[in-house]
């Protein structure tokens, strides 16, 4: 681990630059109506937006928390859904813009800020809780507190993140993490665990 690497520090950098709301709002709709000639990031967003698609519509997913939503990208996805989700961001510059997002999306969404180790929502309160490459900047030290509040807060725990069964070197904000073993350390159950293309993998378990 990097000792100077600071998380808090990472993510308010991070949301302090990110894209417009018009921008993710556009970029949405290009992926959810993806062409052929279409772009490696938008193949790649669009992947991850079947996925979950997929899993919400398998489990019957009802209620969801959105923990990491930085600038709320995903809540598009939640409401085409119908699902009701609330969300959490560790970083303070990460809450405007996503309570923006929900107001154009004309949506009451509870927008808490606070890191994954320490969720403000009561004991199973959701069906799932969701990362989207969160958990890959989260230290070693933190991961398995982390997924312990993610299976805390919902009955589910949805995972899209880095995974790599070989060791390759990463930036010092990355990290490599046995989901798998952490979830039998937690007594999750897992119930998928599927490789995707650039050192992904895709877990849902049942906390």
């Amino acid at each position: 681990m990097n000792d100077s690497y600071d998380p808090q520090g990472y993510w308010e950098r991070v949301n302090s630059h990110r894209k417009s709301i018009d921008f993710l709002r556009a970029f949405y709709d290009e992926i959810n109506s993806l062409s052929p000639s279409a772009g490696k990031e938008h193949l790649a967003r669009a992947n991850q937006m079947e996925w979950m698609r997929s899993a919400c519509r398998q489990y019957g997913w009802k209620t969801l928390l959105d923990a990491g939503c930085g600038p709320g990208f995903w809540f598009q996805l939640w409401r085409d859904e119908g699902i009701s989700f609330a969300a959490v961001d560790r970083a303070r510059s990460a809450l405007p813009n996503a309570r923006a997002m929900g107001s154009r999306l004309d949506l009451q969404v509870r927008v808490e800020q606070a890191p994954l180790s320490q969720l403000p929502f009561g004991d199973k309160e959701f069906d799932v809780a969701v990362t989207v490459k969160v958990l890959l900047h989260t230290p070693p030290d933190e991961i398995v507190a982390a997924m312990r509040e993610l299976g805390r807060v919902g009955k589910y725990v949805m995972l899209l993140e880095f995974a790599s069964e070989r060791v390759i070197e990463t930036q010092p904000h990355v990290f490599q993490h046995d989901y798998a073993g952490i979830a039998g350390q937690l007594g999750f159950r897992l119930l998928k665990s599927e490789p995707q293309p650039g050192y992904q993998r895709f877990f849902v378990m049942q906390s």
